[in-house]
């Protein structure tokens, strides 16, 4: 978490000039997202907190929460191939000095 914090704060900083949080908005959906089945709940039924109930989307339209979810995988995976690739480079450096 010290990490995430950290990188926000460079971030907001450097990057965005305000406050977004966004490493910390994506982790704490991704960590959501990590549990088992946690998108087909999502897109399957809606939770009622006033009444602790669970209504069924058999054939509701989409939400706007449906495409938030893809939004979060399109954004992990542009990010996945610079980040795999620095980290390949990093490592060889560091195994060669």
């Amino acid at each position: 978490m010290t990490c995430i914090e950290k990188g926000d704060k460079f971030l907001d900083n450097e990057i965005f000039g305000k406050k977004m949080g966004l490493l910390s908005d994506c982790y704490r959906w991704l960590s959501e997202f990590a549990h088992p089945n946690f998108c087909s709940n999502k897109s399957s039924f809606t939770l009622d907190k006033l009444t602790g109930s669970m209504a069924f989307r058999h054939d509701g339209d989409l939400q706007e929460s449906d495409f938030q979810l893809v939004g979060y995988l399109e954004m992990s995976a542009r990010l996945f191939p610079r980040l795999f690739d620095t980290f390949g480079e990093r490592t060889e450096k560091a195994l060669v000095e």
